[in-house]
């Protein structure tokens, strides 16, 4: 499968929402404790880089509510919460994670379309 890479100088980093479009980070681990073990640490470091400070990168909301990792069940369940509880009309997953392995990102990613995108067609 291919990866969309959307421009990122559009969106805010993070997750945070813009006009109805959300951002997230995704990565999708053969295992819940996997997926954090390999992308949590590695999504921190992106934020920080980014700019994000100290007291938001402490925060576990970071890696619960502004990214998306863990295994396909957990994320189905964590997409469709956003959709309840949240009025945005778009949806944008990006799998940017500094120092994964490329191969790591490409198998969440088929995780991804395989796994979790067709609950929500």
């Amino acid at each position: 499968y291919r990866m969309m890479r959307p421009p990122l100088s559009a969106f805010p980093v993070a997750g945070t929402e813009r006009e109805g479009t959300v951002l997230r980070h995704v990565y999708v681990g053969a295992t819940h404790r996997k997926a954090r073990q390999e992308a949590e640490e590695r999504l921190r470091t992106a934020c920080r880089k980014a700019g994000l400070g100290e007291s938001e990168m402490a925060s576990q909301s970071l890696v619960d509510d502004r990214a998306l990792i863990g295994d396909a069940r957990y994320c189905r369940e964590r997409i469709a919460a956003w959709r309840e509880s949240a009025p945005h009309d778009s949806l944008i997953m990006y799998p940017e994670f500094p120092e994964l392995a490329p191969e790591a990102l490409d198998e969440s990613q088929v995780r991804f379309i395989e796994e979790v995108a067709p609950a929500f067609a």
